[in-house]
């Protein structure tokens, strides 16, 4: 959209990420836009997805990239002093993907890093331990074990069967991650290839692309009758709730419109540009 005003107004031209990524390919699309502190979470895809806030997970107008807030996710009590909050959604066929093409991708901005073998996770459908055989796929940031400074690595983890052997572990070490940056980071098939995209937000335009890929086949990911979780694994006695461990990979930091697509897709969502002409 854009408005025109005259006399002593400004110009502005904006525009507004659900109107782009929105199409008949989304069966997610969470665009983190509400009042400060809500913890109401709607899916804007015509899937109409119930979302479920577990702890403090909630919207923070301090922090946004696509619009004028974003989700934050307070980390590990232990670590980061959080309360341990994610998002859960319900089991549905649209977050197990079987042989199809699909995407998934979100923005991030972490407060610090992980170190010494932290874990962030970003989301996944199945826990990859225990006994259950309900493993799907998990995408996270990894701390390094030792190292001065401390590596930090992408990782993601893919089951054809849903035991708790991941038949694709596909990492990437992400030397220039840095706080208080935004990203976007998409998972995405296309057809044999699975792609791991990472790019950077620099002065207002996403700067990057695919650091790692993977042959997956013609092989179908397992159909997990598990919901997805959004910033921490899988509770280990009930997956289709978040963890009550507080090791347990609790993601810290901001999140802004988190998306999944029945298709492939390999660039990142417009980043709203607002130019202002003052007269």
């Amino acid at each position: 959209a854009v408005d025109f005003y005259s006399g002593t107004q400004p110009i502005n031209f904006y525009s507004r990420p659900t109107g782009i990524l929105n199409d008949t390919d989304t069966k997610l699309l969470l665009d983190f836009e509400g009042a400060d502190s809500s913890q109401v979470f709607d899916d804007l895809s015509d899937s109409n997805h119930t979302v479920n806030a577990w702890n403090s997970v909630q919207i923070d107008t301090a922090q946004a990239i696509f619009g004028s807030s974003s989700c934050f996710f307070s980390g590990n009590i232990l670590i980061n002093g959080g309360t341990e909050d994610a998002l859960y959604i319900a089991n549905s066929a649209d977050f197990t993907f079987g042989s199809n093409d699909f995407s998934v991708g979100t923005a991030v901005r972490f407060p610090t890093l992980p170190t010494n073998a932290q874990e962030y996770v970003i989301a996944g459908v199945g826990r990859f331990t225990g006994a259950t055989n309900q493993n799907c796929w998990r995408i996270e940031l990894d701390g390094s074990v030792s190292g001065t400074p401390p590596t930090q690595v992408i990782s993601v983890f893919i089951s054809y069967n849903g035991d708790t052997s991941p038949d694709i572990v596909m990492s990437y070490t992400w030397s220039g991650v840095t706080i208080d940056t935004w990203y976007y980071i998409r998972l995405a098939r296309n057809g044999a290839t699975l792609r791991l995209f990472i790019w950077e937000n620099i002065s207002g335009i996403w700067t990057g692309g695919e650091v790692k890929n993977a042959n997956i086949g013609a092989n179908s990911i397992h159909p997990s009758t598990k919901g997805l979780i959004i910033g921490s694994l899988p509770d280990e006695d009930n997956e289709d709730l978040p963890s009550n461990e507080s090791t347990d990979g609790w993601f810290y930091g901001w999140m802004d419109g988190f998306q999944i697509l029945s298709t492939y897709r390999d660039t990142p969502p417009s980043i709203p540009i607002n130019f202002y002409s003052l007269p």
